[in-house]
């Protein structure tokens, strides 16, 4: 697959100054003749950190230079102790701004994976996401996944939905259901935050030999927009993504019953159609997402999702 054309600054740069004069989303994108979505995607972060150049987050391609990876590395060997913290700020004071999250995905690719807390434990948790299309087997792999893994708590979007009053309807009468602004997503960042903590003060309480045993604690977090709302995308470990062909989605899709129903027509009409857009708006962000062929059986595709959570975690405790 190509590499995406990267906008250079000063394209970035008159994308906001459009913005500012007032020029809406489509009439910036005509004028530049750049995507919808990659306009919305620059003035959006635009206004949350007043910068338009790339900022790096979980997932993205390494921005650690082969020097920068090596001044870590070195560090964690001779500093055990050293903290996720510590290195962002020695590699920004060196000119290189990176989450912490880059740095633990850097450590687990070069074989240094036991890293260590802000207050200096071993780190326990384990947060996979669980996203696809709509009867893509989500549920079903997150439930498999729930009885297998020890330690494992279940999260799931669809618990998160507003009241049918709350939700927006468009001209043709169809409730807009798959959009964020139908997910009470605050409440579920609430409740994903809150696991983390819990299990944060449970290393706490742990004596000195419990704290440095190898297990781990999983949450497995399912749901159709798990990876377009950047607060919670940002605490994933791994991330995977079911996708099933159009025939076979909406074949599927006739055979459950929803609560509203839905109303003839509302699958060619909103939910597909809002698939694709999500889907193509995910493709543009760069993130290390597993996607998979959700018309494998049901035992393949959790002995295949199954091992590479296990190998995964396995490094974080290695």
């Amino acid at each position: 697959m190509a590499k995406k054309r990267e906008l250079s600054k000063d394209v970035r740069d008159k994308i906001v100054d459009l913005h500012k004069a007032g020029m809406g989303y489509r009439s910036i994108a005509k004028q530049l003749g750049e995507k919808l979505t990659t306009i919305g995607a620059i003035i959006r972060k635009w206004k949350k950190h007043k910068i338009t150049v790339n900022f790096p987050r979980s997932g993205c391609p390494c921005k650690i230079s082969p020097p920068g990876v090596s001044m870590i590395v070195s560090t964690v060997k001779n500093q055990p102790r050293t903290t996720r913290e510590d290195l962002v700020n020695e590699l920004k004071a060196a000119g290189t701004i990176v989450t912490k999250k880059t740095i633990g995905n850097t450590l687990r690719r070069e074989g240094q994976v036991r890293m260590k807390t802000e207050d200096g434990q071993a780190m326990k948790t384990f947060i996979v996401g669980i996203g696809g299309v709509t009867n893509g087997g989500k549920t079903t792999l997150a439930d498999k996944l729930l009885e297998m893994l020890p330690n494992c708590s279940l999260i799931s979007q669809d618990n998160y939905f507003k009241p049918e009053a709350e939700v927006a309807t468009d001209e043709r009468g169809f409730k807009q259901f798959d959009v964020l602004e139908a997910l009470k997503m605050e409440a579920m960042m609430s409740d994903v935050l809150s696991w983390i903590k819990q299990h944060r003060e449970m290393e706490k309480s742990k004596t000195f030999q419990e704290k440095y045993e190898k297990s781990v604690h999983f949450l497995i977090i399912e749901g159709f927009l798990l990876y377009h709302y950047t607060n919670l995308d940002d605490l994933f470990d791994l991330r995977y993504f079911l996708s099933i062909p159009y025939e076979e989605c909406k074949k599927r899709r006739s055979t459950r019953v929803y609560d509203p129903p839905d109303p003839p027509g509302y699958f060619d009409g909103h939910v597909w159609p809002m698939y694709i857009k999500h889907k193509e708006e995910m493709d543009t962000l760069q993130r290390e997402i597993v996607f998979l062929d959700g018309t494998k059986t049901k035992e393949e595709l959790l002995c295949y999702v199954y091992s590479g959570i296990k190998r995964a975690a396995h490094h974080c405790t290695s």
